[in-house]
């Protein structure tokens, strides 16, 4: 189970242990199933190229991002 809060401006927020520090995260209701980190953590998760991936946006556009 995932525990959170709701900010006094509505915004669902919870908090993430990365690298041996607690960072804020951001409910995203739209989530797509990426994770986006800050710059700086990515010597500590040592992400991995995977693939680039195209969507389709809802205002009828295309996005490319590396996945």
């Amino acid at each position: 189970m995932i525990v959170g809060q709701v900010s006094a401006d509505g915004v669902p927020v919870l908090r993430l242990d990365i690298g041996g520090q607690v960072w804020p995260a951001i409910i995203d209701t739209g989530f797509n199933g990426d994770f986006e980190l800050p710059e700086r953590l990515r010597p500590i998760v040592n992400p991995r190229f995977i693939c680039r991936i195209r969507s389709f946006l809802a205002a009828g556009q295309f996005a490319e991002e590396d996945n």
